[in-house]
């Protein structure tokens, strides 16, 4: 099982997650080689078959203590409110890190 890590941001916040791939002992997974994809849906999304909401591609921080971020811009999550389903996986098919994406509603103007 791959390392949770859930999340509470507003709608249409800019901001950068920091995700660790860790196994279910908390041992770090190596980053080495990969690339890091992140995928983002609406429960019951079924993350290893169905269309996610949205996707990002991960940047690695340190690949030999598996850090990675994940950078999200106003147009990723503006539109979106509610709980969702997230999940790192790596170009080797490794999934990392999964858990809850809570989008609040913000303020929205016009």
């Amino acid at each position: 099982m791959a390392n949770v890590q859930n999340f509470d941001i507003a709608a249409g916040e800019v901001r950068t997650l920091t995700m660790y791939a860790r196994d279910y002992a908390n041992a770090v997974q190596s980053l080495s080689g990969v690339t890091v994809q992140w995928r983002v849906g609406k429960p019951p999304w079924d993350p290893m078959s169905g269309t996610p909401t949205f996707t990002k591609t991960a940047t690695i921080v340190s690949a030999s203590v598996g850090s990675f971020t994940v950078a999200l811009e106003y147009d990723d999550t503006y539109q979106l409110e509610g709980d969702f389903l997230h999940q790192a996986v790596t170009s080797s098919g490794l999934v990392v890190v999964t858990g809850r994406l809570h989008i609040r509603p913000s303020i929205r103007s016009g």
